[in-house]
């Protein structure tokens, strides 16, 4: 059995601060590529900087690295497009849990993998359907609660769709149906309550579920449904529709919107919030994860110079986690 980390070859840079002296050890190819300067703007403005320039892109499981205090800002790319252990054929979501351990949900290899935040392969697990012989799930989204359960959402060949809950290890623990649809779905978790937010794209309906699987709620609107959801601390639900953040309240009421800098529409793909409630989006059109407070104000663009920027999700210590679906590839920013 094969237990590297291997990845597609990628010519895309990514943004990232200056670098610094950093000490790679183990069996890792690295490449190492230096771009931008930190703005003068962001100086004279007093706030943090863009992430610019420098990639390090692992090939190995060893995937260790040791660096001094000012190298820990530099950024770990691995994955690539494959079915072998530490590849992707389609990600389609990722969380990280409390230990910071990465999750990446993979469609047609039907499997969840798990990744040290230095891109070390640890462990993975097919998304089998519990109590379901031979049954597969193709899992569309991943969402994870505050006990580090894994909510996951997809279909299953003559099951239907469904809503399975993982533990970390991948053992099933409870799964649930939901309406069917035939498009591509999100799914979110309120760590206050533990309700399931479930989106449904082609009746442009989001259901929210106690974690037993009974439904509690139900909301649409006017614009159809985003295949990606978020919760925020405070519990209220974020959507991305229409080059717009829609955010509601926990009972799918409508509160506001909010656009890109200046107003401007973003072709958001991927939305996640953090512990301080700060909503990082992934805009694809621009080729950048962008930051925004709960309110919606703009505080400023966290990376540039992304390519297929899609999902996102940042971890316990300030990591900010990205999927590029081009490549097949996840970048792990250390801090944002």
């Amino acid at each position: 059995m094969l237990f590297g980390i291997f990845i597609g070859k990628t010519t895309e840079t990514r943004h990232f601060d200056p670098p610094y002296p950093v000490t790679l050890q183990g069996n890792i190819q690295a490449s190492l590529t230096l771009s931008n300067q930190v703005s003068t703007s962001d100086k004279t403005r007093g706030v943090a900087p863009t992430t610019r320039a420098y990639k390090v892109t692992y090939t190995s499981s060893a995937a260790d690295e040791t660096t001094s205090e000012e190298g820990s800002r530099q950024s770990v790319t691995f994955g690539g497009r494959g079915s072998g252990l530490g590849q992707f054929t389609r990600p389609t979501g990722v969380v990280v849990s409390s230990k910071n351990e990465i999750f990446v949900t993979d469609k047609d290899n039907h499997r969840v993998q798990v990744f040290s935040m230095k891109g070390a392969y640890l462990r993975h697990f097919q998304t089998s359907v519990p109590g379901m012989t031979g049954k597969m799930l193709l899992p569309e989204d991943i969402a994870i609660d505050g006990n580090d359960n894994l909510w996951v959402v997809g279909t299953s060949v003559f099951v239907g769709d469904i809503v399975v809950k993982y533990s970390s290890y991948g053992q099933g623990l409870s799964t649930f149906e939901i309406p069917r649809d035939r498009f591509f779905g999100g799914i979110a978790v309120d760590r206050r309550n533990g309700h399931v937010i479930v989106t449904r794209r082609a009746s442009d309906k989001v259901l929210i579920f106690q974690p037993d699987g009974s439904l509690i709620g139900v909301f649409g609107q006017k614009w159809a449904v985003s295949s990606t959801v978020a919760v925020n601390i405070d519990g209220n639900i974020l959507m991305l529709m229409n080059g717009f953040v829609h955010v509601y309240n926990e009972t799918g009421q409508f509160l506001f919107s909010f656009a890109g800098p200046g107003g401007g529409h973003m072709n958001a793909m991927g939305i996640c919030t953090d512990s301080s409630g700060h909503v990082l989006v992934a805009d694809r059109q621009h080729k950048r994860v962008s930051m925004f407070t709960s309110s919606g104000q703009f505080v400023r663009h966290v990376v540039t110079g992304l390519k297929m920027v899609k999902f996102v999700a940042v971890g316990r210590e300030g990591q900010l986690v990205v999927i590029d679906i081009g490549d097949r590839t996840v970048t792990v920013y250390p801090s944002y």
